[in-house]
């Protein structure tokens, strides 16, 4: 006896074994894994069976609630900080040209710096080196009969380096962002220096918020122990002067204020241009910050985050506390090598984005490690917490420029749960019409769509587990649009039966032409779907590549249902009975 349906069944039973074993740690995920497992992935891949795996399907941030940001790039200082590099990059460059200057200085927030020529005539010689050498910056000011000039980043070079600073923060954001174990964030841009973040299910967003928007922008400066720049400066109300001993035994000055803008604002314009002042936080014997000092150290920083490798938490046993260790790459090594030789007996600064982590005296030469001290008399949990997030921003990497929150939303758990209620209510609903009515009116045939359809739903459903997918509403309005899109695929299958049984063929025959004619037109109807759903997904973000996701995903599953499932079922009845008439 032919058995044309055996090949079918086969792989239909193979699909749904994978389709179970796609779905098992999402099971576990929502029904049986704590939530202690469910906020620690390594917790929950180790709870899953062996024979299993531990990608499952996590709910979107308008379904489990979550942390909304929009955060803007500061772009005009990744500019800013790019003229200063190119500064001190000309000193060098001027010495090799033999172009002389008597001054090179990079004009603070702006993309320009100044140049003053110790001759006037080496204008053209400057002019000529900036054409070849150091096309980005262009002659925009000539003044002292151009002895003095002015020269500028150029505006496309200006957009270049803006839009390379949204990009790396949006790398660094998303690094920052699975190191903090967040499920499947929405990180993406947003006109032109914006960037829409999206954390579902944050626990702590003050924490998360921390993490993601610090600038983590580290540097070594050495500090001036000799100098006397904050000794007789006129003081503004509310910053104080104060002396200590620094390295070395020196009377070192310095000032004392309630917050950094204003120990900056005391000293602005009136430093060497070499020299450049950085705060450092003060504690009270509670723990609790009192206040800021400054430390006035030189101005060009002896070595940058920039050549980090690896950043960890450890901890000290003469302290009795934990702090953060860090490794250089060799050229970085070689830098703070040279560093720490030539300065044995002065302090080190370790600045994080412009505060002064710790002041070491240096007592040798280091080479490719060194460490963070946490300050403050906290508990030891909270500054292994603090040095853990520290670690952590070390090692995703540092903005490019400062981000600043434009706008922050906190979506609740309940809401969450009422969405998930209210779309799992509606969807049901759906269904359960949709398979009444369609029993209804094409009685057991309708029944045989019905029963495709519930493999059409387990299908989708294993399919966004197994690509860890994460669930959004716009996801389940592109499950119930499928659904509908699977039965009105069985809709012309059935109309066509109907059609040919009207002509005079038998059931048989009646079925095979009906599945014939209706395939190319029911392929020709998903096509175009799934060209939709590849564009929605490619120029979308978010729930919107939620929805184009399921859609592709729920057309695939709905073509397999519709044609092969329904047919098999009809080929199985055939080969056990007759098949004279059909309940359609």
């Amino acid at each position: 006896m032919e058995r044309p349906y055996l090949g079918k069944f086969i792989t239909l039973m193979c699909l749904t074994l994978l389709s179970v074993w796609l779905l098992f740690p999402t099971y576990v995920f929502y029904w049986k894994a704590t939530p202690e497992q469910r906020a620690d992935n390594k917790l929950f891949c180790s709870s899953v069976p062996s024979w299993s795996h531990c990608n499952k399907m996590t709910l979107g941030l308008d379904l489990q609630g979550g942390l909304h940001l929009v955060m803007g790039v500061v772009v005009n200082k990744a500019v800013s900080d790019r003229a200063e590099r190119y500064a001190d990059a000309l000193v060098e460059r001027f010495k090799e040209k033999q172009i002389t200057a008597t001054s090179i200085k990079h004009i603070d927030d702006t993309p320009s710096i100044e140049v003053v020529l110790k001759d006037a005539n080496d204008e053209k010689k400057l002019s000529a080196f900036l054409r070849t050498d150091f096309s980005v910056l262009t002659i925009v000011e000539r003044l002292d009969g151009g002895q003095r000039l002015r020269l500028s980043i150029l505006e496309d070079e200006q957009t270049r380096i803006k839009s390379d600073a949204v990009d790396q923060a949006i790398k660094t954001i998303r690094n920052r962002a699975d190191k903090y174990g967040v499920s499947e964030p929405t990180i993406a841009k947003r006109g032109e220096d914006n960037i829409l973040i999206q954390l579902p299910g944050v626990k702590d967003p003050d924490r998360a918020i921390e993490i993601i928007g610090t600038t983590a922008q580290l540097e070594f400066n050495i500090v001036d122990d000799e100098g006397t720049a904050l000794e007789g400066i006129e003081l503004p109300a509310g910053v104080t002067r104060d002396f200590e001993r620094g390295a070395g035994g020196h009377r070192v000055a310095f000032l004392r204020a309630a917050t950094k803008e204003m120990i900056h604002d005391a000293v602005r314009g009136k430093l060497p241009e070499d020299r450049a002042v950085k705060v450092g936080e003060e504690y009270n014997n509670a723990g609790k910050l009192s206040g800021y000092r400054s430390y006035l150290v030189q101005k060009k920083a002896g070595v940058t985050g920039d050549y980090l490798t690896d950043a960890g938490v450890q901890f000290s046993q003469e302290e009795g506390r934990h702090y953060v260790s860090f490794t250089f790459d060799p050229q970085g090594a070689k830098i703070f090598e040279k560093l720490t030789g030539d300065n044995i007996g002065k302090r080190l600064a370790v600045v994080l984005d412009d505060v002064i982590k710790s002041a070491p005296v240096i007592q040798s030469k280091i080479s490719d490690q060194g460490r963070i001290t946490m300050g403050g008399s906290k508990s030891s949990q909270e500054i292994m917490d603090e040095a853990k997030d520290l670690a952590l921003v070390l090692k995703s990497g540092a903005l490019a420029a400062p981000v600043i929150i434009r706008e922050q939303r906190r979506v609740g758990a309940t809401l969450g749960s009422e969405a998930v209620k209210k779309g799992q209510q509606a969807m049901m609903l759906g269904l359960i019409l949709v398979v009444i009515a369609m029993v209804a009116y094409y009685r057991m045939s309708g029944a045989i769509a019905d029963f495709a359809l519930i493999f059409n739903f387990v299908f989708i459903i294993a399919a966004l587990a197994g690509l860890e997918a994460t669930l959004t509403l716009p996801g389940m309005a592109g499950i119930a649009l499928t659904l509908g899109m699977a039965v009105d695929a069985n809709v012309i299958i059935l109309e066509r039966i109907r059609e040919e049984i009207r002509h005079g063929k038998t059931v048989r025959a009646a079925i095979e032409s009906g599945y014939d004619r209706a395939f190319w037109t029911i392929v020709d109807s998903h096509v175009t779907q799934v060209v939709a759903g590849v564009i929605l997904w490619q120029y979308g973000s978010g729930p919107i590549r939620g929805f184009a996701t399921t859609s592709i995903i729920g057309i695939a599953a709905s073509l397999y249902t519709s044609v092969v499932i329904t047919k098999m079922i009809y080929e199985w009845m055939g080969a056990k009975t007759k098949m004279e008439t059909i309940s359609i």
